[in-house]
């Protein structure tokens, strides 16, 4: 049996073995808008493990570098290619590269989360569960958290995001900019370009975002180390100079 080989740099090829498995796998964290953006994101990294021989796929680790904080999106092996030492050659390559003094982060579903807790993510985050984006749900998100801004507007108008533009769309940039304290004009257009996305903010009579939320999935956030804004992950935007993930 030949032995794994560990790539740093991955091929178109090995982005679209990468892709099919996980839509094999069914993976519910993984609609199209990852599968297409990971591959051509900046801050997104990969190690490949493949064959040293014939050089097939065995497996893949796939990872993003933001400004505080480094979350592993997808450590999987080929069925065939379990209790090899692939997953091991795969961790310990990703993290050679990596800035650990950054908290690692992956998302659990809950029949894996006591098996990463009992190795290197200890610190349980928050959980995440699918929100359907409507209208109601907004509003109803907004009255438990009882924004005292959304309270105090006579107006909420909601817009979908395949029909923000103009002056809407340039206050949802604005809006995502003061929630993360990053430009991400060129991801948010890459990402309401894609068909399966959905999702829609509210807009007080001023025109200014109060609140929005794209699809999230249902998992739990697990930390390496404590991290210092554990709340900085989900997709629903509150209007409080941060993320924040609210479960309906």
């Amino acid at each position: 049996m030949s032995e794994a080989e560990i790539i740093d740099i991955p091929t178109a090829e090995h982005w679209k073995q990468w892709k099919q498995l996980i839509t094999a796998e069914g993976w519910c964290g993984f609609d199209d808008t990852m599968l297409t953006l990971f591959p051509i994101s900046e801050n997104v990294k990969m190690v490949v493990a493949v064959d040293s021989t014939d050089k097939s796929f065995l497996g893949s680790i796939v990872w993003a570098e933001n400004d505080d904080l480094i979350c592993i999106d997808t450590y999987y092996v080929k069925a065939s290619s379990r209790g090899r030492g692939v997953g091991r050659k795969m961790w310990k390559r990703m993290k050679e590269r990596l800035d650990l003094k950054k908290p690692m982060m992956l998302k659990a579903e809950d029949n894996m989360k006591a098996k990463y807790m009992s190795e290197e993510f200890p610190c349980l985050g928050p959980a995440q569960t699918c929100v359907e984006p409507r209208k109601e749900q907004l509003l109803e998100a907004a009255r438990r958290l009882q924004s005292a801004t959304i309270e105090k507007s006579e107006e909420l108008r909601y817009v979908s995001v395949q029909k923000l533009n103009g002056i809407d769309l340039e206050a949802f940039y604005h809006f995502d900019r003061k929630a993360t304290g990053r430009q991400r004009r060129k991801l948010l257009d890459a990402l309401f370009k894609l068909p399966c996305v959905t999702g829609g903010v509210l807009l007080n009579e001023l025109g200014k975002v109060e609140l929005g939320v794209l699809v999230e999935f249902d998992s739990t956030a697990l930390y390496s180390q404590q991290y210092k804004n554990p709340t900085n992950l989900g997709l629903l935007y509150v209007n409080h100079d941060n993320f924040m993930h609210f479960d309906l």
